[in-house]
């Protein structure tokens, strides 16, 4: 549609710049009407990460043509392979990122071709910083300027079919929401990570890619199965690319990270991120060791992300916690394979869920957020433990024995001698007087 060229502004003040103008042969009535749209959309943001449209006007022929902030930037994966960022500096830029679609899509301007090429990196000292760029097929979303682009787009594929949303893939380039760059986000997300697409129209023809992209009961595996069935040598090249290991890599990829960009690329849309910053959020989320909210909270997973906040502070309460439903575990498994009585399986069962129960509200009660800023030591938190388990088991003998000797097991690991006495104590006597 457009032709690029850099060129030197002379006033009202001498600068380079980057001019866009219709390349000629090309001013039909549909071209001149995308051309206009792209250089309203981006005379309408003013962000740091979006390329400014400084000047516009007609060449002596009649041609438009409009003036941008000269970008001197890398595409986004040339520069975070060359770079060999790691996963957590990938992440950290691709906030950067979202924060710009987010204020496109704020002034009302979808992309609809959110891809690699179309976002520069370049550095500024220490500081890495992203422009986005290219709004050639942009949509307005605003009732105001939405014919504009309606007349050009109607009936046909919008975008580049690898990251294109199945709205765009469906040929009905009106029915197209600011999802639609969220899902073009998640595929660049999957790419910057994994180092692959989640689908590749090369692999079976533009056509049947298409098909597959609308289809929704096809879904793009996780980012990490993508990653695990590549060549070994194509594996360790990707790591290396991310300054890390095979094996490492695979284990970051699993969990948090496969359920960001699950959730990024949801075939329907109902169940994609709302927003671009809902997308953000989570990533930094994960970037905090935070719970996700792409996910559901299980109290082992809130368990987990408490624990990995706080490595420094409460490492050997995470020792702890092992030991205990390791000996919990333990126990129920000797005494569920001894019972063969349906009854006795029942009722062990139950016991376990109590147990879980009883450690998971123990650990939740010492996150910070309830915490109100007051740090809890290992030694408070089993304090209470056992004080939680004196008050609210006293009627359930047999639990209650089970947390006692483990909680003796985790005081004397700790050099808590004096009170894991008394909790050792407390389990023997349990045991002697209900058998």
């Amino acid at each position: 549609m457009g032709i690029v060229y850099e060129a030197l502004q002379t006033q009202p003040v001498r600068r380079h710049v980057a001019l866009k103008i219709v390349r000629l042969g090309l001013d039909s009535r549909q071209v001149m009407a995308r051309f206009e749209a792209e250089r309203q959309a981006l005379a309408a943001m003013d962000h740091p990460f979006i390329a400014k449209v400084l000047d516009a006007g007609e060449d002596d022929v009649g041609r438009p043509y409009f003036a941008m902030e000269l970008v001197h930037g890398t595409p986004l994966t040339d520069f975070c392979d060359a770079n060999r960022l790691t996963l957590r500096q990938r992440l950290s830029l691709f906030v950067l990122i979202c924060q710009a679609v987010q204020h496109a899509h704020h002034k009302g301007v979808l992309h609809r071709d959110l891809k690699p090429s179309n976002i520069l990196v370049s550095t500024e000292g220490k500081t890495t910083l992203p422009h986005i760029i290219d709004f050639g097929i942009a949509k307005a979303i605003g009732p105001a300027d939405s014919d504009v682009t309606a007349l050009t787009l109607h009936g046909q594929t919008v975008g580049t079919p690898a990251y294109m949303s199945p709205e765009q893939a469906g040929m009905d380039g009106l029915d197209v929401d600011t999802r639609s760059d969220i899902f073009s986000l998640g595929v660049i997300l999957y790419q910057i990570l994994a180092g692959v697409l989640p689908g590749d129209p090369a692999d079976g023809g533009f056509h049947r890619f298409l098909a597959q992209l609308a289809d929704p009961n096809v879904n793009f595996p996780y980012a990490s199965s993508r990653y695990e069935k590549l060549p070994e040598e194509e594996q360790r090249r990707i790591a290396g690319l991310r300054s890390t290991t095979p094996k490492a890599l695979l284990r970051e990829l699993k969990g948090d990270l496969d359920w960001i960009v699950f959730a990024a690329t949801e075939k329907d849309r109902a169940h994609r991120y709302p927003a671009a910053t809902a997308l953000a959020d989570d990533i930094e989320r994960y970037l905090s060791s935070r719970p996700l909210r792409a996910r559901p909270p299980s109290g082992l997973y809130l368990l987990g992300k408490f624990l990995r906040r706080n490595t420094g502070g409460v490492a050997a309460a995470a020792v702890a916690l092992a030991a205990i439903l390791a000996g919990s575990a333990g126990v129920t498994m000797a005494l569920l394979k001894a019972q063969a009585a349906e009854k006795s399986a029942l009722r062990e069962a139950e016991t376990a869920r109590r147990v879980t129960a009883f450690l998971t509200g123990l650990f939740e009660t010492a996150d910070p957020n309830e915490a109100r800023g007051s740090t809890i030591t290992v030694k408070e938190l089993l304090d209470r433990g056992a004080a939680r388990l004196a008050r609210e088991l006293r009627g359930d003998p047999v639990i209650e024995a089970r947390l006692s000797q483990t909680l003796a097991r985790v005081h004397s690991s700790l050099g808590l001698y004096p009170r894991s006495l008394e909790l050792a104590k407390r389990a023997v006597e349990l045991a002697e007087r209900h058998n």
